[in-house]
């Protein structure tokens, strides 16, 4: 695991790790109740804004990703552009730098 966030709102935890994972752990059972494949190499860094709505992760390979959360559907899941989900893929955001992303954050404000 790189990184975690915690999705307050949903009493969900949303990990990233090496294997090029998302996962999203319900914190009532402590389950895995989803995983989400995106990049195709590791994932190092995610956040999400301060009003819940947006994921963003960002890995070694030339994207981040972003997700956009749907309260319609089962609180806190994520999806890679399956409709059924609480958060659907949003889009990429192509990079020019080879380097791996270390950190990404949202502006607080």
């Amino acid at each position: 695991v790189t990184d975690v966030v915690f999705l307050e709102k949903r009493k969900r935890l949303v990990s990233c790790s090496k294997d090029t994972f998302l996962r999203v752990w319900d914190l009532d059972t402590k389950h895995c109740i989803q995983t989400v494949v995106g990049h195709r190499t590791e994932i190092w860094s995610l956040d999400v804004n301060p009003s819940e709505t947006l994921l963003v992760t960002g890995s070694a390979d030339l994207e981040l990703r972003v997700y956009s959360v749907n309260d319609e559907l089962g609180a806190g899941t994520i999806s890679n552009m399956v409709s059924s989900d609480a958060l659907r893929h949003f889009g990429d955001l192509k990079r020019q730098s080879m380097d791996r992303v270390m950190t990404v954050r949202f502006n607080k404000s």
